[in-house]
């Protein structure tokens, strides 16, 4: 999304892939020493769960989980009635699953 990887961690935000990471490797040390705000190596540890993070199956999971989400909306659109509106989110939804692809 444009912005530079590790950025949210590096931030204090903890994204849908870390949720996943966590939940599949809670005994990583780098993940409980960064939540913990216990890092020697801050950059260093950061940089190091991203790689663990993006070689785990955390992506993957959190894309299946937004993918549900996305065929929910959709099929919640198909109950409103045909108008240039219901178009415009149809289009808007197919847009972020592309981009996300």
């Amino acid at each position: 999304l444009g912005k530079p990887v590790g950025s949210d961690l590096r931030q204090g935000l903890i994204t849908l892939p870390t949720l996943f990471f966590l939940e599949n490797h809670p005994e990583d040390e780098d993940a409980q020493e960064i939540l913990a705000g216990d890092c020697l190596h801050y950059d260093e540890q950061v940089s190091r769960l991203v790689e663990k993070i993006r070689t785990s199956e955390a992506i993957d999971l959190a894309m299946a989980e937004a993918n549900r989400f996305i065929d929910q909306a959709l099929e919640k659109l198909q109950q409103l009635p045909e108008c240039a509106e219901r178009q415009h989110l149809e289009q808007l939804t197919l847009y972020i699953t592309r981009r996300n692809s």
